[in-house]
């Protein structure tokens, strides 16, 4: 059994958040069906065949966050403990909940160590495409004084194909390809994915009771568009039935699309300009540039032709103003407009869209 933290008198700092920048968590409880849970995380190009759902009624359920502050606005929430307890602020350190389970198996989980408290949902699909993608954030109150002990809760995104005969692949990982955990991510160790939320000062702390949670995680997997597959999400306590652990998991997110990226035609945008003021002209430049940057190019060619002077005012200002376009490669063109005695400018920008 762990010990309990010692908590010492402070001068605490309280912040006043809005009204609306709470999270809640319903659980699944009697009244409602796991499908319905599992349909909201569920986005285009999945076709789901079968749903199983190993574990208790509290443990699984949806939530809403309004103001996004957790990295998601709704979505599905599973954990080793009430998944109601997650929401609310963090109120003690060491939030946990006993089912009574001690003795959980499952063939994907293999310790020395007792398990207990799993969570399981298993979702069997069929993909559109070649790949799958989710967004999750995982969290736990085992942060930070169990970082690195024995206490290390199991999580786990396993993908395995129902076609043939081959392995569930982990796909609970950084970008950096390391395994997502308490021991594996926190304060020491992948620390740009991390976010301790065990004091007062930090943003978070009336948001979300886990003491420790990652930032937004995107992962995915390749797999054989129109195969059966199944994705099987996995939370157990680990050693003892204490401190929970959890993930978010984002609405829609789970859902499939294609590795090859799309071809764009590239579009082509003509802007005349007049000789306005130096001020003028600025703000309508910068106007342009917010225009474009709603978008992220793969290259942008900037063609500028017209009156000398005005051509050379409106380079310059343009150039600062580009760097807030998502470019990777920008191409400045002057002149071959016929326009260089005339008292107007025109650029055209012609864009590459980049594959999304």
């Amino acid at each position: 059994m762990k010990p309990y933290r010692v908590l010492f008198s402070a001068l605490l700092l309280f912040f006043f958040w809005p009204a609306q920048a709470q999270l809640t968590i319903n659980e699944l409880g009697e009244n409602r069906k796991i499908e319905d849970l599992v349909h909201a995380f569920t986005g285009s190009g999945i076709s789901i065949k079968k749903i199983k759902y190993t574990g208790h009624n509290e443990a699984v359920g949806s939530f809403e966050d309004e103001q996004g502050t957790s990295g998601f606005t709704k979505g599905l929430v599973l954990a080793n403990g009430r998944v109601e307890l997650i929401a609310g602020g963090n109120t003690k350190p060491n939030t946990s909940t006993n089912f009574g389970d001690p003795f959980f198996r499952d063939r994907h989980v293999i310790s020395k160590s007792s398990l207990c408290d799993g969570a399981v949902l298993e979702i069997d699909f069929i993909p559109a495409r070649d790949s799958i993608a989710l967004s999750f954030v995982f969290g736990s109150e085992e942060y930070p004084e169990f970082t690195g002990k024995e206490f290390n809760d199991v999580f786990k995104v396993l993908v395995q194909p129902l076609y043939t005969k081959g392995p569930a692949n982990n796909i609970a990982l950084l970008p950096n390809k390391s395994r997502v955990s308490v021991s594996a991510v926190n304060a020491d160790s992948n620390s740009a994915y991390y976010i301790d939320n065990s004091s007062p000062a930090n943003p978070y702390y009336n948001l979300i009771e886990f003491d420790g949670f990652t930032k937004v995680v995107n992962t995915g997997a390749r797999v054989t568009r129109g195969k059966l597959h199944r994705l099987k999400i996995i939370v157990v306590d680990l050693e003892d039935c204490d401190y929970d652990t959890g993930v978010l998991l984002d609405a829609y997110s789970f859902r499939s699309l294609s590795s090859k990226p799309k071809r764009f035609k590239p579009v082509s945008k003509k802007y005349a300009l007049d000789p306005l003021s130096g001020a003028t002209l600025k703000q309508r430049i910068n106007h342009i540039a917010d225009s474009l940057a709603r978008f992220t190019y793969d290259s942008l060619v900037i063609g500028i032709a017209g009156n000398d002077s005005l051509t050379k005012l409106l380079a310059a200002q343009l150039k600062p103003a580009s760097y807030k376009i998502k470019c990777s490669k920008f191409v400045w063109q002057t002149g071959g407009e016929n326009e260089a005695t005339t008292p107007f400018v025109s650029i055209r920008f012609t864009a590459y869209r980049k594959p999304q």
